[in-house]
């Protein structure tokens, strides 16, 4: 398990949220969800302590989640992969170009600052440059 900021604008987050398990969402402002060890230098009117001695860190400053991931989590994929895999692996620029034309329902959730990590096109792009056409690939 590991919690993570809720930043649905980044780039790493539309990427890879689809394919990990949300197990729990913290709102912003929510309270005593992180706590470190008591140090030795704290004050003691100032400090927010636990009934096992632990500080809590205050309210949340931005919304969290909680994230799961191991063999058995069914994952999924975000519309623009879909696309992207539907339409021959084309570029972000070419799925935006084919939503307008095609009237493809995915042409709002398309920005040219999104990336595709896609397994078949990186092998694709590592094998251009490659001198031998005799190569074999093991997968």
């Amino acid at each position: 398990m590991l919690v993570i900021s809720k930043w649905e604008t980044t780039i790493w987050y539309k990427g890879f949220i689809h394919y990990l398990e949300i197990l729990e969402e913290f709102p912003k402002g929510t309270p005593r969800v992180f706590m470190i060890p008591r140090r030795t230098y704290f004050v003691k009117g100032q400090t927010d302590l636990s009934p096992d001695q632990r500080v809590n860190l205050g309210p949340l400053k931005w919304p969290v989640i909680a994230i799961f991931k191991n063999i058995h989590t069914s994952t999924g994929g975000s519309n623009v992969m879909r696309c992207h895999m539907r339409l021959g692996h084309f570029n972000v620029q070419k799925l935006e170009l084919a939503c307008e034309l095609y009237t493809i329902g995915y042409k709002d959730q398309i920005t040219s600052t999104d990336r595709l990590h896609c397994c078949p096109c990186s092998i694709t792009k590592r094998l251009r440059g490659m001198p031998s056409l005799e190569m074999h690939i093991v997968l």
